[in-house]
């Protein structure tokens, strides 16, 4: 209603902009200067209803934003102007009837008219900031529910990763750590006999032993029981967690995967085993920071584990005491995981949007949004943003609360229900990443659960020479039930191979049995989430 009424005014001032040129054209005796003052008076408030007509529809139809009314209101109101402005030039030109118009009249109801459009934006902005100290408000009290409370710093296993990261040399101003290009290539790329012939072998080995003292800590953080990087009193806090030492963290997991790998080579399957327990202490440290971008590190810290344990499991006989150190805890779920993520996700963005009205800390960037355009983003698009915001929120919050199996096609839908609200450009183009967390969490629920199970297998041949024919074979003395699949809910599946071998898998986001046919890429998701399990040596 606001916005109407100061479209509204806006018009009038056009159509009392046209009637004062008109009047100066009449008046003045230099012919130039009249033409010179009606171009201005009819092209100017004329190319500004275009402008915003255009732009209205620019952003209803490419950017989603708006609802569909506004911009056919302002078309309408472009319209009228055109409209009024021809009756006021035929009128006034028409045997120079604009002379006999009372001019200083038009001149102050149309300075009135001004003021008065500038008074209701003012209003306007001011609603607008006060909404934005609410929304403040709204964040603080999700992070005072969501957040962990702040740890004493010798109980905090952050303070050790700190100290961590300085030995690592990742607290340096440069944005890429010399070491941490070797190590992700030796470890995406060897396999087996390929690991000591790798070109990064040796590098990789000096870098380890360059690094020992960062790796002791390391270990000795992920030990810890509680962590909690930053005390989140502003967005800026936690922009800085996330882009910082949650960053590090995933940096510092490939570190540790690579040195389990080199230990198995060496010998020390005790050791490996360690540093594998690490990494899985260390995810679960990262999901105590509740946000999407937190849980994402952690599912990838825990993947490099997981792969570096099916690795070592094919290329070393573990002994069954070795295999049961291996702590994976089969309570922590990154399903669970995923409704306080969102939830520190919501608390997150909220205090960005409420930072709009902040000229200190501004949310986005000047080059993006200059500081003298903040207040038309406040008016005329923020309230878009926060409506379509809150409404997702709400019902992603709904969604996390059900078993992913029963969410997963509402989940699918979720940005394609959000667009139709017709939300705000920032928004609308967030909800994907969103919505395709939960799947993420659901493939790494699934890895881990596989994991697990095939810790219970080799057990289970340690002691009894072979693989079970069957997985229900395992319970109770190696597992007490066979993991669910996170995907369609049924348990997990297997396949035995001719040579000794084993794949255990779930079906994967498609939901389709692919006989253990590992998943084939970001994009297509077909295919089985798998854990190998090698013939016994």
């Amino acid at each position: 209603m606001g916005q109407a009424l100061l479209w509204i005014e806006l018009l009038v001032a056009s159509c009392l902009m046209v009637a004062v040129a008109v009047v100066a054209e009449v008046r003045l005796k230099r012919p130039w200067l009249c033409s010179l003052i009606t171009l201005i008076g009819v092209l100017v408030p004329l190319s500004c209803w275009a402008a915003v007509t255009y732009i209205a529809f620019w952003l209803r139809m490419v950017g989603r934003v708006g609802p569909a009314a506004r911009p056919w209101f302002l078309a309408i109101l472009s319209v009228v102007f055109i409209l009024v402005a021809i009756i006021i030039l035929r009128r006034g030109m028409r045997d120079r009837g604009a002379a006999r118009w009372p001019a200083w009249k038009l001149n102050l109801v149309f300075a009135a008219a001004c003021v008065l459009s500038l008074m209701t934006f003012w209003n306007l902005d001011l609603n607008a900031k006060n909404r934005l100290g609410r929304l403040r408000a709204r964040a603080g009290s999700i992070v005072v529910a969501t957040f962990p409370p702040r740890i004493p710093d010798g109980q905090n296993a952050a303070r050790v990763y700190e100290q961590a990261f300085e030995s690592l040399e990742m607290m340096t101003d440069s944005k890429i750590i010399d070491w941490a290009m070797p190590v992700c290539n030796w470890l995406d790329s060897a396999q087996g006999k390929q690991s000591t012939t790798h070109p990064s072998y040796a590098k990789v080995r000096k870098i380890l032993t360059a690094n020992a003292r960062g790796l002791n800590q390391l270990r000795r953080a992920a030990a810890m029981k509680q962590c909690n990087f930053v005390g989140y009193w502003d967005w800026t806090d936690l922009v800085s967690a996330l882009m910082g030492h949650v960053s590090n963290m995933r940096t510092a997991g490939e570190l540790l995967a690579a040195d389990a790998r080199m230990r198995a080579i060496d010998g020390d399957l005790a050791g490996a085993i360690a540093d594998i327990n690490a990494s899985f202490a260390m995810s679960e440290h990262v999901t105590r920071e509740p946000t999407v971008v937190s849980a994402l590190v952690a599912m990838a810290i825990e993947s490099r584990g997981i792969e570096t344990m099916e690795i070592i499991l094919s290329e070393r006989q573990a002994t069954a005491s070795e295999l049961a150190s291996m702590r994976i805890d089969p309570l922590f779920s990154h399903g669970r995981m995923v409704r306080s993520a969102l939830r520190g996700e919501e608390a997150m963005v909220l205090s960005i949007l409420a930072s709009l009205g902040d000229s200190e800390h501004p949310a986005i960037p000047p080059r993006y949004l200059p500081e003298l355009l903040m207040p038309l983003y406040r008016v005329f698009l923020m309230g878009d943003e926060i409506r379509v915001y809150n409404a997702a929120a709400r019902e992603w919050q709904r969604l996390a609360a059900m078993p992913y199996h029963r969410a997963r096609d509402q989940w699918i839908s979720f940005p394609k229900r959000m667009n139709a609200l017709q939300g705000g450009f920032l928004t609308t183009r967030m909800l994907p990443a969103v919505s395709a967390y939960p799947d993420r969490a659901a493939e790494s629920d699934a890895k881990r659960r596989l994991a697990r199970l095939a810790i219970a297998m080799t057990i289970c041949r340690v002691k009894t020479g072979a693989l079970p024919e069957s997985l229900y074979k395992l319970t109770p003395e190696f597992i007490e039930a066979i993991p669910a699949d996170p995907f369609n809910g049924d348990p997990l599946r297997m396949i035995l191979n001719k040579d000794g071998g084993a794949i255990l898998y779930s079906v994967g986001p498609d939901l389709k049995d692919n006989g253990g046919r590992p998943l084939d890429g970001e994009k297509k998701r077909t295919g089985d989430v798998i854990f190998r399990l090698a013939p016994k040596k």
